[in-house]
């Protein structure tokens, strides 16, 4: 299980939702690091980071991985999942998104504008080998 604070929850939407607006087609991007059990993961907090890729994907150097991983090392926390936003799509995985997830260690979380009729931002979850979203809670 999944479990994100309601302002870290806020805060990726918050920040994807800025990209977005100022770039609609640029995706933005970031680390969730935390604490992981065995069976839990619990975010603690959101840094985002400097997207490289091109418009309508993303790609983070290997440069801002190891300046966030410093981050969390001095929070003593870990790397738990990685975030981006696809800002004209939905919460699914894209086949790319599909393909470089089964390659990583990461969970990743996908923010997409509502819906139509909905102002509610989708914020979906995904283990590495599973297909389906995972369910998650907000505390």
């Amino acid at each position: 299980m999944i479990h994100i604070h309601r302002n870290n929850c806020e805060e990726i939407i918050r920040y994807s939702k800025a990209v977005m607006q100022r770039h609609s087609l640029r995706e933005a991007c970031g680390y969730l690091i935390g604490k992981k059990t065995v069976d839990s993961i619990f975010i603690e907090v959101v840094i985002p980071a400097l997207n490289l890729g091109w418009p309508g994907s993303f790609w983070i150097s290997d440069r801002e991985e190891n300046r966030i991983k410093e981050i969390a090392h001095n929070y003593n926390l870990e790397l738990c999942a990685l975030f981006h936003s696809h800002p004209k799509g939905s919460g699914e995985l894209s086949p790319f998104d599909r393909k470089a997830l089964n390659k990583s260690s990461l969970y990743w979380c996908i923010v997409a504008p509502p819906k139509t009729n909905s102002k509610t931002y989708q914020v979906r979850f995904y283990k590495p080998g599973v297909k389906r979203p995972l369910r998650y809670k907000v505390t």
